[in-house]
């Protein structure tokens, strides 16, 4: 199963990345890693959340490594 890099955002705020195989999925492995996996299952919550493919230089940046 292909994984990729979800953003996820809360009311419209970069909160982290998640590397997921989907949406949906990110969105609660992100909640579980913060603590918050008691909201896993609250509708009322989980309608703030969204996520989108994370993009390089807005999302995350490579690191540099220096010789």
């Amino acid at each position: 199963m292909e994984t990729k890099l979800y953003a996820i955002y809360f009311k419209g705020t970069h909160r982290g990345n998640i590397r997921s195989s989907s949406e949906s999925n990110a969105i609660k492995m992100y909640l579980i890693e913060s603590l918050l996996g008691d909201y896993v299952n609250d509708i009322d919550f989980l309608i703030n959340f969204f996520a989108v493919e994370a993009v390089e230089n807005v999302h995350y940046s490579k690191p540099v490594f220096f010789s």
